[in-house]
């Protein structure tokens, strides 16, 4: 199939797992079908619906102790403030919600029923984070193959909702979205930065840098989302050198090559327009014969002058 015959990762270049660097601009992968995205982002979709329950965990312990309300009395005292990350909770929620909607997309499908909240306890809210993640795992594909319907979302006060059409690939898409806003998030313990340097190994823009507290001191690294390659810090630098240094290597062939071309096409072209004076000279010539001279030519003598001076051609 010819790249004119194939189409673009639905999903925009900057959000594309498997976009690459052209000229310096980001641009998203390939596709054989129209309004689908590239296999690269449905790896992505496959490891966020795994990841989930971590994440559910992880975001959990972020919140802190929910276990008294803020500002409850204790013994006639007012009890310490909690310590409850609000921005977390709310990523937590969403987490929950884009796992329940794109599970009752598939439960739909495969005519099942789906998982759904009873309360918004958190034994409950963990059952249907497992739930969900066993039914969205062996059929992605289903849920990226759902056409555009209508979907509940529910508003972040939880006391009213609204209907949107939303497609499998949508729901795909804020399920990686509240991943990340997780990751960033969490960020505070685990900072991560975004690289603007392609992976070597697969060419996608999805490096970042990762920094995270160990026994021993700190754990430098660089990590692909796209293929999941990974480097320490000091390993991805020198790949990045090795890399730069091919790149100037080939650049300067380049160069040569091309220069090796100009200056061929200069020497053809040098030679050409001498070949072109000789002809014109000789044409010349035969303009400034004498009438007595030229009486002397018969026809196929004049021809015959006209061919060597001007060529087959002629």
């Amino acid at each position: 199939m010819s790249d004119s015959d194939r189409h673009s990762c639905l999903w925009a270049s900057t959000t594309c797992a498997g976009g690459t660097v052209e000229d310096g601009e980001a641009v998203a992968a390939k596709t054989a079908k129209p309004d689908t995205i590239c296999e690269s982002c449905e790896r992505s979709v496959v490891r966020v619906v795994e990841d989930s329950p971590e994440m559910w965990v992880s975001l959990e312990l972020a919140i802190g102790d929910r276990s008294r309300r803020i500002g409850e009395r204790v013994g006639g005292t007012p009890s310490p403030r909690i310590n409850l990350n609000v921005a977390v909770e709310d990523v937590q929620g969403r987490l929950v919600e884009a796992l329940v909607l794109a599970a009752a997309r598939v439960s739909e499908s495969l005519g099942v029923d789906d998982p759904q909240l009873k309360s918004r306890a958190n034994a409950e809210q963990a059952r249907v984070v497992q739930a969900c993640t066993r039914l969205l795992r062996p059929h992605i594909g289903k849920l990226l193959d759902s056409p555009s319907d209508a979907t509940v979302q529910w508003r972040r006060t939880g006391e009213s909702h609204h209907w949107v059409d939303k497609s499998g690939i949508d729901l795909a898409a804020d399920l990686v979205r509240v991943h990340r806003d997780g990751r960033r998030e969490l960020g505070a313990t685990t900072p991560r930065f975004r690289l603007s340097m392609p992976c070597p190994q697969c060419a996608s823009v999805s490096l970042f840098r990762r920094v995270d507290k160990t026994d021993d001191g700190v754990r430098d690294s660089v990590t692909c989302d796209a293929c999941g390659i990974s480097w320490s810090h000091d390993s991805y630098l020198r790949l990045v050198s090795i890399f730069l240094e091919d790149e100037q290597e080939r650049q300067a062939e380049e160069e040569k090559v091309a220069n090796q071309e100009l200056e061929a096409r200069a020497a053809a072209a040098e030679a050409k327009a001498a070949e072109l004076d000789e002809k014109l000279s000789a044409v010349r010539r035969l303009t400034l014969l004498q009438p007595e001279d030229a009486a002397a030519f018969d026809s196929i003598t004049f021809i015959s002058f006209l061919k060597d001076a001007l060529g087959e051609a002629a």
